[in-house]
């Protein structure tokens, strides 16, 4: 069945946004300044006050646990960007961490879908800082996400619907539609975000904090699960090993369902593979087919669009940030980036050789 935007169960999104199981409303506006002046006293003394007992943890919905992970969460951040550890500052929050991570089957801290899709609209919106900057961020992630949680859905029917009907490249225009979306979204950050500011004031409350023993990454774009698009597009016979390495590390920041669903794609071949097939066996000169795989070429266009100005931006950022850090906020180096967009391109190029293949 052909998955639309309006299919995606946004009703959930809004809903977490709605809930403060914590009662943290009030002091959660405080933190900014909290923030400003590092008074990490104070951020410490209301992470205590706040946290739940884990008796109290079992009687949490599921929609509440994600809710008290995003306010807990955005205290924890606050206080890697001051220099401390979390847990070592409050030994109590780790099994709290470990506790929700379990009960919502999602890693033991925040995620970009704690700080962006469930953080409340407006006065009650949850903020390391008073820059508008922060707020653009957080409004970005917002269209991002669902526009490309749409866009993967769209590849998934891609893959049930026969490459040699019109239907299949409808199915990818409205996939071109949402990718575009996503990219958009992003585009946005990129004009609306100073540099400046995200490099020197914003960064580092999304560094990784250690839940036993281990490093878990803080919200980021990297967790945005474009890798899983290029699962389903491209990606799925990729064997090198730093690539598969990069696809297993962020597996666990994904939701649920697109674990399960990269899963359930893990043993088929990609949506290219099954293209370039046609594209060999098929007679010369198939219209519908040539069709079918230059609507597949756009998707392509998209993400090389996307990927190579993103390099960009995260080099302006790296300087800007005076060479401080070896790594970006997802933990990666800029030479990963490159190794994607490295990857996409060539994944494009071995389309367009069986394109004028088939035509020769």
């Amino acid at each position: 069945m052909t998955y639309h935007p309006s299919q995606r169960n946004t009703e959930d999104d809004i809903y977490i946004s709605t809930l403060d199981p914590l009662e943290a409303d009030c002091v959660l506006k405080k933190l900014p300044e909290m923030n400003a002046s590092r008074d990490t006293n104070s951020i410490i003394c209301t992470i205590k006050i706040l946290m739940p007992e884990l008796e109290q943890i079992k009687h949490y919905t599921f929609h509440q646990a994600l809710a008290v992970v995003r306010d807990i969460g955005i205290f924890a951040g606050s206080l890697k960007k001051h220099g401390i550890e979390p847990v070592e500052a409050v030994p109590s929050l780790e099994p709290v961490f470990v506790n929700l991570g379990k009960m919502t089957d999602m890693v033991p801290r925040d995620t970009l879908m704690h700080y962006c899709l469930w953080n409340p609209q407006g006065e009650r919106g949850r903020r390391h800082t008073a820059y508008i900057d922060e707020t653009r961020l957080i409004e970005s992630g917002k269209i991002a996400i669902p526009r490309l949680e749409c866009a993967i859905y769209d590849l998934s029917s891609l893959h049930t619907i026969p490459i040699d009907t019109p239907e299949f490249v409808l199915q990818c225009r409205q996939c071109e539609e949402n990718l575009t979306g996503m990219v958009e979204a992003i585009v946005y950050a990129i004009k609306k975000v100073s540099r400046k500011i995200f490099a020197e004031e914003l960064r580092a409350y999304f560094d990784p904090i250690i839940v036993q023993g281990k490093e878990f990454l803080g919200p980021g774009a990297v967790e945005m699960p474009l890798f899983i698009f290029d699962h389903l597009l491209w990606s799925a016979e990729c064997m090198e090993e730093p690539y598969l390495e990069f696809r297993q590390a962020l597996l666990p920041y994904c939701l649920p369902k697109f674990r399960k669903l990269y899963t359930e794609f893990e043993a088929q071949p990609s949506l290219l593979t099954k293209v370039c097939r046609e594209l060999k066996t098929a007679p010369a000169a198939n219209n519908t087919i040539l069709d079918g795989a230059n609507a597949l070429m756009k998707l392509f266009h998209i993400l090389i669009k996307f990927r190579k100005p993103h390099i960009k931006v995260v080099d302006e950022a790296y300087i800007a940030e005076n060479h401080i850090r070896e790594k970006g906020s997802g933990g990666y180096h800029l030479e990963t980036l490159n190794y994607i967009t490295a990857l996409t391109s060539n994944a494009m190029i071995h389309l367009s050789k069986h394109i004028n293949q088939h035509l020769s």
